[in-house]
């Protein structure tokens, strides 16, 4: 085939482009009702094509495929801390088994990731302890109620991180109002954040420094 003739059709396909472009250009609600109704007609065929041409990037193209979720979680990580919590909630029981059958298989991973965990957020492990504690103690005393770690931390950040007894900026604990020896509840609106000193001097006096 000479250069004459592949010039020839090189320019009549350039011609059927710009025909095809200036019709679209011309009929756009037409061409759009017209490919509505293309994947109206064929929806089952076109949703298996697109997972196939999926399936096979993701596998010709793993690290970009993940690269590209790294950064969607990241974008939008509050929705997927939600959408989370949410599915927990939702399938405690179901997560929980999975969690047990994971730790038994990955006992080291396990282990690795919660001293990680303790090492980078010494403060919340903390929190996390007292908030463990006095439940342990309410439930001991069969008092009624509990906080979590954020009503706590929430709870120092109001009175300033200082205690409540010497006003000193110490590491603060949850001292129970009431105690719950005499009948207090575990309610964050029972709780003042003393440091370990001022608490063990209060001991089981029914004493409020707010």
């Amino acid at each position: 085939m000479s250069n004459k003739v592949i010039h020839k059709k090189l320019q009549k396909l350039e011609a059927n482009r710009r025909a095809s472009r200036k019709w679209r250009a011309t009929h756009l609600q037409y061409d759009k009702e017209r490919c509505r109704a293309y994947r109206a007609a064929h929806r089952e065929e076109l949703r298996a094509y697109n997972r196939a041409y999926k399936r096979a990037w993701r596998e010709a193209n793993p690290e970009k495929n993940r690269a590209r979720h790294r950064a969607y979680r990241a974008a939008h990580r509050e929705y997927f801390l939600a959408y989370n919590r949410a599915y927990r909630k939702a399938h405690l029981e179901e997560h929980r088994a999975r969690c047990r059958v994971y730790r038994k298989a990955n006992p080291e991973k396990v282990r690795a990731a919660s001293r990680a965990y303790r090492a980078a957020n010494p403060e919340k492990v903390r929190v996390s302890f007292i908030v463990s504690n006095a439940l342990q103690a309410a439930k001991h005393y069969d008092a009624l109620g509990k906080f979590t770690a954020g009503q706590f931390v929430e709870l120092c950040a109001r009175y300033k991180h200082r205690c409540l007894c010497c006003g000193k900026k110490r590491k603060l604990g949850a001292d129970h109002v009431i105690p719950l020896s005499k009948g207090g509840s575990n309610f964050i609106s029972n709780i003042q954040p003393l440091c370990l000193p001022c608490n063990m001097r209060k001991g089981t006096r029914s004493t409020d420094y707010r």
